[in-house]
């Protein structure tokens, strides 16, 4: 069963890379976003969590 969580993620250019890094780790702990905002490459990944993407497959 999982954990909802609520994500705000920043933004960073280059460094947004490693967000995926951290929804991983969040995915892999049993939690899964039910709500998520960001700015710049944040809003990129939360677009992204929106549609049901999952750590694996994004960039």
């Amino acid at each position: 069963m999982a954990i909802n969580a609520d994500g705000v993620f920043e933004g960073g250019g280059v460094k947004g890379i490693g967000l995926v890094g951290a929804v991983a780790g969040i995915e892999e702990a049993g939690y899964e976003f039910e709500n998520m905002a960001g700015t710049s490459v944040g809003a990129i990944v939360a677009a992204l969590l929106a549609v049901d993407y999952k750590a694996e497959v994004l960039p």
